[in-house]
């Protein structure tokens, strides 16, 4: 019987993966989206380079982790008093797995019977020794390492959100302070009303009247379901772009679902493998916290592909394939190549509409990395102007008349010059030159008339 179900499955599964889609049941199709979601979600997410994003997010994860820790923990003190604080930290230590991380100490490792620490434990103590900080204590200096640590964690966290959602790097400050102030505030209470609500859903689980085996399935489904409101609100706030709510829900469950198997998989190498306490004594938590942290950003990183992804197909399953082709597509490329870019924005212009980024590429056929970073430029310099929507979108900064083919031509120019080398080559220079002086009298308006003609 299980030989025959385990072959089934296998059967099932191989006939998702190698199968066209037009032979492939409803679910089997849900099931092969699904797929190619994941496995073009890890290609972008190492053309991302998202394990040295990882690399910088846990480090300043770690070094916001303390300051950050001591006002919180001050603050809810005094609100909430001290056994609501230790009730709560410890709800949150036992949702995010570390209770059951275990490390054995230097003075009992390889002791007979000897049970260890838990990483929660020792999170448990050390917040409590938070909270006998006297905060008048810090002083101008450390309010100022503080403020660095929280706000630089928070700038490196935007800048990987939108390196992966292709948009522009860095919103103005008078637009970031309300939102990394609503972060750093809202977001724990929020988190906390969550954990508040977890120990009621806890104590009904406990009470019910069920099945070892189903109550533990229900309560996997309550901490995915818990970890991804979560995450909901930093995936939609952060990007420096629209981001649907559905998109994001996607992305943040993903994440989620990563982060309960990942820790459930290191707290069982962690105990299983070996003792940290062998090799670092009693600093042996410190380096499985790293670990922790680091592998906590690649799963939310992942996730945020994947929400990238899904906004960019706008609900079109069917459109991943070609999604991923366009993003793949090369080709050579010379300075006038922005002009026609520009003529399929200008054309959008004309019929009061902004153009996405996928309609660019599928008109010029230039390829969609660089159509991006043209785009993006071209916002800078005061060609385009970017328009917040479901998909970001591009017009025309200023009417087609007042915009010279030349200059156009000399912004492509000085993007090639961005990515050659030293090299300058007078003929080609001299072509340049020639290019401009025939473009001298020409506008996009007098192009675009041209190209619809």
């Amino acid at each position: 019987m299980l030989r025959k179900f385990i072959h089934d499955v296998v059967e099932w599964t191989t006939r998702v993966v190698t199968h066209p889609r037009e032979e492939l049941t409803h679910w089997q199709a849900t099931a092969r989206f699904w797929y190619d979601l994941a496995r073009v979600g890890a290609r972008q997410l190492r053309e991302d380079r998202a394990l040295q994003m990882a690399a910088a997010l846990a480090f300043h994860t770690l070094f916001a982790l303390m300051p950050l820790a001591i006002v919180s923990t001050a603050l809810f003190k005094g609100i909430q008093g001290t056994d609501n604080l230790r009730s709560l930290v410890h709800q949150m230590v036992q949702t995010a797995g570390l209770d059951a991380v275990r490390v054995m100490p230097a003075d009992t490792a390889g002791a007979a019977g000897a049970e260890g620490i838990s990483l929660g434990a020792w999170l448990e103590d050390m917040v409590a020794k938070f909270g006998t900080i006297d905060l008048e204590t810090l002083g101008l200096l450390g309010f100022a390492v503080m403020m660095y640590a929280a706000v630089a964690m928070m700038v490196t966290v935007e800048d990987c959100f939108n390196t992966i959602h292709r948009a522009p790097q860095g919103r103005s400050w008078l637009r970031r302070v309300p939102v990394y102030w609503m972060v750093l505030t809202v977001g724990p209470i929020g988190i906390a009303l969550l954990f508040l609500v977890d120990s009621h859903v806890g104590g009904w689980l406990a009470s019910v009247d069920a099945s070892r085996g189903i109550l533990r399935v229900l309560g996997v489904v309550w901490s995915i379901g818990l970890i991804t409101l979560m995450l909901l609100g930093t995936f939609v706030l952060l990007p420096n772009t629209f981001v649907s709510w559905r998109s994001a829900v996607g992305g943040a469950f993903v994440s989620a679902v990563l982060l309960h198997v990942g820790k459930v998989g290191l707290a069982a190498y962690i105990n299983n493998a070996f003792s940290f306490s062998h090799l670092y004594g009693p600093l042996g938590f410190v380096p499985v916290l790293m670990i922790w942290t680091y592998a906590m950003w690649i799963c939310i990183l992942f996730g945020v592909e994947v929400a990238a992804i899904v906004q960019r197909l706008g609900g079109r399953r069917d459109e991943l394939e070609d999604l991923e082709r366009m993003r793949l597509r090369t080709g050579m490329i010379d300075a006038t190549s922005v002009l026609f870019l520009m003529e399929v924005v200008a054309e959008g212009f004309a019929s009061g509409q902004a153009v996405s980024l996928g309609h660019v590429v599928e008109e010029t056929g230039l390829p969609q990395p660089l159509a991006a970073d043209m785009l993006q430029k071209l916002v800078a310099q005061g060609f385009v102007h970017r328009v917040a929507g479901v998909e970001p979108a591009y017009t025309l900064a200023r009417p087609p008349e007042d915009i010279s083919a030349d200059s156009l031509i000399e912004f492509g120019s000085g993007m090639l010059h961005e990515r050659n080398g030293r090299r300058v080559s007078r003929g080609i220079e001299a072509l340049r030159h020639a290019q401009r002086r025939l473009a001298a009298d020409t506008t996009l308006a007098g192009l675009t008339r041209q190209s619809i003609g």
